[in-house]
């Protein structure tokens, strides 16, 4: 059973890493397997038939647990329950206090890992903050050159059509545009 558990939690670890699976999926399901293989032992009453696929099984599933935790925190406690249960499967009709004292301190890895998961997840989510406000602030600045490139520019025509309605004899259609851009050019200065 140790075997199926630990071929099935490096499928999951390959799986998680796959560019379109969410890693929240894998860690689940890996999750679940082993649950369902450590539950299989204390209701069956057997034990398991070695830690060596234990060594292959705890550590996929506490990858797993970090992925998940990064990715979809919730998702982190189904892993993270199988590592701390996982000693079931050796110890399982043995005294309470070894079994409980055994599933604690597996608990503690899962805990360590699913904590370094969430603070890779917010410093995930800072990033994306920062970039959020550096875009801003760029956006901002342009916005502003923009502004500053089109009123000098308008400046510019509004100075001129003010001068060229100086000139003496203007036809009146010509001095009528000219007003019109004059207050059209004050206009745009105003907003």
């Amino acid at each position: 059973m140790n075997l199926i558990g630990a071929v099935v939690q490096l499928c999951a670890l390959v799986v998680a890493f796959r560019p379109r699976v969410p890693p929240a999926y894998s860690a689940v399901g890996g999750g679940a397997v082993s649950l369902a293989i450590t539950a299989y032992h204390p209701l069956t009453g057997t034990r398991g038939d070695g830690t060596f696929w234990l060594l292959i099984e705890v550590p996929a599933l506490l990858v797993l647990t970090m992925l998940a935790a990064r990715r979809a925190p919730l998702a982190a406690l189904v892993p993270g329950l199988a590592v701390s249960t996982i000693l079931l499967r050796m110890v399982w009709p043995g005294p309470p206090s070894l079994i409980l004292a055994g599933c604690a301190g597996w608990s503690l890895g899962a805990v360590g890992v699913a904590t370094a998961g969430l603070y890779l997840r917010s410093l995930d989510g800072n990033r994306r903050r920062a970039v959020a406000q550096a875009v801003r602030d760029q956006r901002l600045a342009l916005a502003r050159d923009l502004h500053d490139f089109v009123a000098h520019d308008v400046s510019g025509m509004l100075v001129q059509a003010q001068a060229a309605r100086l000139a003496p004899e203007l036809p009146p259609r010509i001095e009528d545009a000219l007003r019109r851009i004059e207050e059209g050019g004050q206009r745009a200065l105003t907003c």
